[in-house]
């Protein structure tokens, strides 16, 4: 088994600034203690898997508000980049994500328990993705817009060595930075 990887606090100002440029914003950095303490609460050992940790981060950076505007974004784009730099991918559209996100927000349900519900049930392992893709290219099983997107997706993302490059070039932006509606 490969050893977790987890993101740095470098990390997430720069999904942050990637989202702010994109849709707007005011830029900047409002507590590093906070961001510092959402970026290692994954890495604590309380949390009992990947889920739990991507919900741990994702909640973390949502509530403590490190920057001063975006949080929001900040928060699914690492729980994003999160999974997938892990061998995981969320299988729902970038609208019911959004969708789903803001709901918790303007009725202050976000909690890790809800969020950590919600991944359980859209998070998908790449190589179920990679498996189905070439089960797909043999005339096995049926395309789908979700599918033909996750597992593109996939494809360039599975492997770690490429993440660094491709994460450079754009080629595959977080699904949270796809829409302006999230802020």
């Amino acid at each position: 088994m490969t050893a977790r990887r987890y993101l740095t606090v470098g990390d997430v100002p720069a999904l942050h600034r990637m989202s702010v440029e994109a849709h707007g914003g005011t830029p900047g950095l409002r507590d590093l203690r906070l961001l510092e303490s959402a970026v290692m609460r994954p890495q604590s050992g309380y949390d009992r898997d990947i889920i739990s940790e991507a919900a741990s981060l994702g909640e973390s950076i949502g509530r403590n508000h490190p920057f001063m505007d975006g949080n929001k974004r900040a928060s699914f784009a690492a729980v994003d980049v999160f999974l997938r730099i892990n061998g995981y991918g969320l299988d729902v559209t970038p609208d019911a994500a959004i969708e789903w996100l803001l709901e918790r927000f303007e009725t202050r349900t976000f909690t890790k328990r809800e969020l950590e519900d919600w991944l359980r049930r859209v998070v998908v392992s790449a190589w179920f993705i990679l498996v189905s893709g070439v089960l797909h290219s043999q005339g096995s099983i049926s395309s789908s817009p979700t599918f033909d997107r996750g597992y593109a997706c996939t494809r360039r993302v599975c492997c770690p060595h490429t993440w660094p490059r491709l994460a450079r070039r754009h080629h595959r932006r977080p699904l949270c930075l796809l829409s302006p509606s999230i802020h």
